[in-house]
């Protein structure tokens, strides 16, 4: 099981400037947002981590975000925390580090009520939801190879090259342009 600690100030100071950068509607709402930095088990005999820090779907992670029950609110956590690889965060640029956090903001919505109000639990602390991201690209290369163009894996792949391609792919433009090579 992942050990944890409380994130530097430089994480929570990165996760409060970009808050006021980019999340105008969590800035408004007084949302509080906390950071944990979580490391890896170790081997006792050679000291190296026994397996990734954080999971997300079975697959390691290297952050993730949740909302914060009322009950631990109360207690005095914030609204919403962040959990961060501990040992990546280190080894990460200034710009990585802000991407990653940014991404775990975003996650992050405000619930309104039917008039745009901000709904409030008891404790009159905004209420949350997870906004899902706008792609999860999961499969498995032996199903695409076996089934190729029948098989949701190229499917996905091939729709997600289509809307998002320019933006997520323009290091190689043609990759989706011809049929994959795909053995029988």
């Amino acid at each position: 099981m992942a050990t944890f600690r409380n994130a530097d100030q430089d994480a929570i100071d990165l996760i409060e400037q970009l808050i006021g950068r980019h999340h105008a509607d969590l800035q408004a709402a007084g949302v509080t947002v906390g950071a944990l930095f979580a490391f890896a088990p170790t081997d006792k005999e050679t000291g190296e981590p026994k397996g990734p820090a954080l999971k997300k779907y079975g697959m390691p992670a290297v952050a993730s975000v949740r909302v914060v029950n009322q009950k631990d609110r109360v207690a005095g956590l914030p609204d919403a925390q962040i959990l961060v690889d501990g040992e990546a965060w280190k080894d990460w640029s200034e710009d990585r580090q802000a991407a990653v956090i940014d991404r775990q903001l975003l996650h992050l919505e405000v619930k309104r009520d039917e008039d745009g109000q901000v709904k409030l639990d008891d404790c009159f602390r905004p209420k949350l939801k997870l906004r899902p991201p706008d792609w999860l690209v999961s499969g498995f290369e032996t199903i695409a190879r076996r089934h190729g163009e029948a098989s949701l894996e190229v499917m996905e792949a091939r729709s997600l090259a289509d809307e998002w391609g320019n933006l997520l792919f323009d290091f190689a433009p043609d990759a989706f342009a011809a049929e994959p090579d795909l053995p029988t």
